[in-house]
This record gives C-alpha cells, sequence and structure tokens, in this order.
C-alpha cells in the first residue's frame, strides 16, 4: 500500500508575511474583545481606508498628549535646560513613531499639519536649550575646579 501525498497550492494575499497579517492592529484594554458572546483577542485591518479613522483618533490623542507635555517642559522653571532636552527627545520620539508606525495610514497634509506645530515646538525647545548651555558656558568661564 503506497501513501500519496498531494500537496494542494496555497494562495497567499499580497498582505500574508510568515503567517502574520500586515495591517493596522486594533488597540483593547486587555487586549480582548468581546464580539457577540465571542472573546477575540486580536483584530487587523488590512485596508488603509477602514484603518484611517482608527488611526488618526489614535494619533491625534497621543499628539494632544505630547503637545500639552512639551508644554508643560518648556513653561517649567529650569536652569539646567534638561526640560528643554527632555521636550526635544520627546517630540524626535514621537516622529519616529509616526514615520515608523503610522506613516501609511495617514494623509500627507494630516501629516504636513502635525510637523508644521511641531516645528514651532521644536524650534522653541532648541533655542531655550542653547540658551541654558550658553548661560551655564559664562557663569563657568573664570571658575577653576
Amino acid at each position: 500500500m503506497k501513501l500519496i501525498l498531494v500537496r494542494k497550492k496555497i494562495k497567499h494575499r499580497k498582505n500574508v508575511l510568515y503567517g502574520k497579517i500586515i495591517g493596522y492592529v486594533l488597540p483593547s484594554r486587555g487586549n480582548k474583545f468581546n464580539i457577540s458572546g465571542t472573546t477575540v483577542k486580536n483584530i487587523t485591518i488590512t485596508n488603509k481606508k477602514l484603518a484611517h479613522p482608527f488611526v488618526i483618533l489614535q494619533v491625534n490623542t497621543r499628539f494632544k498628549k505630547l503637545i500639552d507635555n512639551v508644554v508643560e517642559l518648556l513653561i517649567s522653571d529650569d536652569d539646567t535646560g534638561q526640560s528643554a532636552r527632555i521636550a526635544l527627545d520627546k517630540i524626535e520620539k514621537f516622529r519616529q513613531l509616526i514615520k515608523n508606525e503610522y506613516r501609511i495610514y495617514l494623509k500627507r497634509n494630516e501629516l504636513e499639519i502635525m510637523a508644521r506645530k511641531l516645528e514651532k515646538y521644536q524650534k522653541e525647545a532648541a533655542k531655550r536649550f542653547s540658551y541654558m548651555n550658553r548661560k551655564s558656558m559664562i557663569d563657568n568661564i573664570g571658575k577653576s575646579r
């Protein structure tokens, strides 16, 4: 008796890579959704147009938190300039997050609006940071040890 193995040709969609679906994963509390009494752990949206409203909502909330945090850091009375450095780091981290994760889901004009707003805060933080560095260097001139 011979066993004959039949291999079925598996059709792969272009957005499936190594068994993982490439797309936007919906955030949920506890990574579980309850749909019609069934618990679903992961929901991935592969269509960019369908994912856009979810992505823009998440990006806008993160952007507002970032702006509030940066403004608070820039207003603070810090003589060393560390708050300006932290603000610059947070702005750059947000830019990289958008570039690496959300850029494909957002429209060009939305990206440009966020970039212009971030650029204003980045310039102000850089100005304060350089001012504090110059101020600390001037204070230390003439002091030995």
